[in-house]
């Protein structure tokens, strides 16, 4: 019987590097055009490096690895820390939890401007940006009006979004002194928001 292949599969399969890498979502299909750079020879610094980062973001040596994306799980504890941040039980604890997610998103990788391994992190937390307002944007819950009576108009969806990354990305850091230390970051998640809403009314500048 042969598989019908879909447009989708079509066109992943027509990829050529790096978007055969950073072009998709699935992190299995990541991986596999990953492991056949590496064997091809071609850029071995890099390459090893991106898989370095692929096991870190993936849980490369667990078993369920690709199941899990920690990096969208570290900007959920950031808008968890965001929520909780006046509390005055949890404000102690704050900067150990930013600590924390700052180690999940390998963000020590981006402490020397300029370097390698901070290209590659920007190239990685753009592509788990890009991710994550993709999953908003068809996330009928976080579009849904009037207690999911209705949708959001396109514009005021694509605000939202560019509102919560102002919340996490400057508000967060900037009110616990750590701009610095999330700088990889920030600009990463930036730069992908005002390259998918050009025209969207919340101007974010890192």
């Amino acid at each position: 019987m042969i598989r019908k292949v879909t447009k989708q599969r079509q066109e992943e399969q027509l990829l050529e590097w790096p978007e055969s890498f950073y072009g998709v979502k699935d992190p299995e299909k990541r991986k596999e055009a990953l492991t056949a750079r590496i064997a091809e020879g071609k850029e071995p610094e890099e390459n090893q490096l991106r898989m370095e980062l692929w096991e870190r973001r993936y849980g490369g040596k667990e078993k369920n690895s690709g199941e899990i994306d920690y990096f969208i799980r570290a900007w959920m504890s950031l808008r968890y820390i965001y929520g909780n941040r006046k509390s005055f039980f949890y404000g102690r604890k704050m900067k150990r939890d930013l600590a924390q997610v700052r180690a999940d998103l390998c963000l020590d990788w981006g402490e020397e401007p300029g370097s390698l391994k901070e290209q590659l992190l920007y190239d990685e937390l753009f592509h788990m940006g890009n991710c994550y307002i993709d999953l908003c944007l068809s996330d009928k819950s976080y579009s849904s009006v009037l207690m999911g009576m209705g949708q959001m108009k396109d514009t005021t969806l694509h605000n939202k979004i560019g509102q919560e990354i102002r919340e996490t990305l400057y508000e967060l850091p900037r009110e616990a002194k750590m701009e610095r230390a999330f700088r990889v970051l920030t600009q990463a998640v930036t730069d992908c928001y005002n390259e998918k809403f050009p025209n969207s009314s919340v101007r974010l500048d890192a």
